[in-house]
């Protein structure tokens, strides 16, 4: 004979009535309920903790109670009953046995003591059941918090890195299709055909400076910062108000070297951002910048020798005396300073990304070199 089944039951109290909370969800059928003033038995199909079943239940009331003024209803979330109390007066438990069967909870949001009547002595197991509830329920809570942030996160993070990823894919193959159609005559046009959705990759990059900052992801906020900073002042301060810079060929070189690295970094951070990590991903993640980072390199630096006339000659973002601010600013000035840091700068980038190569690609080769210098009866044992 298969053993009953009985649906968790949350019961609470004030000084006239209780309130159960019987927790079956999708309902096959109305419950069939039976409330006299002595006992309360319930039967019903539906989801409990032991899944779809039949499900039932018997409570042998500790004092009795009035079946007429009483009510219940099914709700999605269980049947809910509102019981009154032939004598105003709070039990000191439901049950007319002490022993308080396991399927039976106490639900202390409608748990209610009158300190105007008389005193109610406390069970000790049900003072020390309420006490760990309560801490399972704190727990829980912000278990539950914790989840549904690190879920936002995980979230933002997966969508802001394709959405990267796509546009520097479109700035990329945008470049390419039109070399492949025009040759080399399409270089020229690099920065008017693709400029603006570059410089919306480049403005949301921003972004990932804050990331580390917020702790949604652990990376060096500096090292970002330098490389973020450093590709939006060449197409934001250079680039873009220079006109005759945006149709040199360096320009064409520079936004291949920066969209054709990001193709590759992005969908390693959006594979991270979800727990996953795929290993040609990761190898090209950690490989494709050995080459594309000294060339962007070199276009930048480029870019900034041309561009050292145009500011000169125009005073572009600098401050001449006498003005209100009474201080002066030379840009080309400042552009050269900054030329001469870049050197020290790429050199300390390029160790930070061979570092960062060794320590996640040197433990897979050795791991694999390994298993290769076990030989064939290591992978029979693998297999079996």
């Amino acid at each position: 004979m298969a053993a009953v089944l009985s649906p968790f039951v949350y019961w609470g109290q004030n000084t006239n009535f209780l309130s159960l909370n019987v927790s079956l969800r999708d309902l096959g059928s109305a419950p069939e309920v039976i409330l006299d003033e002595d006992h309360l038995e319930v039967k019903a199909e539906g989801t409990g903790c032991q899944g779809f079943h039949n499900y039932e239940f018997q409570i042998e009331f500790y004092l009795p109670v009035d079946p007429k003024k009483s009510k219940f209803r099914v709700k999605e979330t269980g049947i809910e009953f509102n019981i009154k109390k032939q004598v105003r007066d709070c039990w000191p438990r439901l049950t007319y046995d002490n022993k308080k069967p396991a399927w039976l909870k106490i639900d202390f949001d409608h748990f209610e003591y009158d300190s105007s009547e008389k005193e109610i002595e406390t069970d000790p197991e049900e003072e020390k059941e309420r006490r760990e509830m309560l801490d399972k329920m704190e727990q829980e809570v912000k278990k539950s918090k914790r989840s549904v942030i690190n879920d936002i996160r995980k979230g933002y993070l997966f969508l802001y890195n394709l959405f990267q990823w796509v546009g520097y894919s479109f700035v990329f193959t945008s470049l390419m299709i039109r070399y492949h159609k025009h040759g080399p005559d399409s270089r020229p046009e690099a920065f008017e055909k693709v400029g603006a959705q570059l410089m919306l990759c480049q403005f949301l990059a921003l972004m990932e400076i804050m990331h580390p900052l917020l702790g949604f992801v652990k990376s060096k906020v500096l090292t970002t910062a330098v490389q973020v900073l450093g590709r939006n002042l060449v197409l934001f301060v250079l680039i873009l108000n220079n006109p005759d810079i945006q149709k040199h060929y360096a320009v064409w070189w520079l936004f291949s070297a920066w969209s054709l690295v990001e193709i590759f970094r992005y969908p390693f951070y959006m594979l991270s951002s979800i727990g996953q990590e795929w290993g040609l991903v990761s190898w090209l993640r950690y490989t494709v910048w050995i080459p594309l980072y000294p060339m962007g390199f070199m276009c930048e630096g480029y870019i900034i020798l041309q561009s050292l006339p145009y500011f000169e000659d125009t005073n572009k973002f600098s401050l001449i005396l006498p003005n209100r601010f009474n201080m002066a600013f030379n840009f080309p000035l400042f552009l050269k300073i900054y030329m001469v840091a870049m050197l020290p700068g790429f050199y300390l980038l390029m160790m930070h990304m061979y570092k960062l190569r060794k320590n996640k690609l040197t433990p897979n080769l050795r791991k694999k070199a390994a298993m290769f210098r076990k030989g064939p009866s290591f992978f029979r044992a693998k297999i079996q």
